[in-house]
């Protein structure tokens, strides 16, 4: 059943980047409709698609270039393995917070602050991990494109 599972995850994540951009666009749109005050239901949807896409990313394999006798710690497996997927699920939550904002939901402010926190330890990790000098934290720059200006939108939603 594993092996199942994990091909069917590997055929998902196969396909969420052009997902992604596809729901981008969307929201793109969503804004420019929300902005002329003319609807904000595209936008809804498009944020309730990115956030399930950036959930299902948090599943998605990381390819590691590793050198045949390189032997991996506890560091590499903290900054490749759980503060990706930290940042895939949280960035997740952020976008359900500003979805609960647009539709004026209670509880925003707790789902944005989770958000928050979250992203900001994760990438106060991701600096420490700068410090030690981690080999191919590339792999993280992606994520991180996501995740900082998520933060900066949740943080002015919050303070608003």
């Amino acid at each position: 059943m594993t092996s199942n599972s994990n091909s069917i995850i590997l055929k998902i994540t196969k396909y969420l980047p052009v997902v992604e951009k596809v729901l981008l666009t969307t929201l793109t749109i969503g804004v420019i409709l929300i902005l002329t005050k003319i609807d904000s239901l595209i936008a809804k949807i498009s944020l309730i698609g990115l956030a399930v896409t950036f959930f299902l990313s948090a599943y998605q394999p990381l390819e590691i270039p590793k050198e045949e006798n390189e032997k991996l710690g506890f560091l590499e497996l903290l900054a490749f393995a759980f503060v990706p997927k930290a940042l895939w699920i949280s960035c997740a939550i952020s976008l359900m917070g500003i979805l609960f904002f647009l539709s004026q939901n209670e509880g925003y402010k707790q789902m944005l602050m989770i958000g928050v926190s979250s992203i900001s330890i994760s990438v106060i990790l991701y600096s420490l991990f700068l410090l030690l000098r981690v080999k191919n934290l590339f792999n993280l720059n992606r994520i991180l494109l996501r995740a900082i200006p998520l933060l900066l939108i949740n943080l002015y939603l919050i303070f608003k």
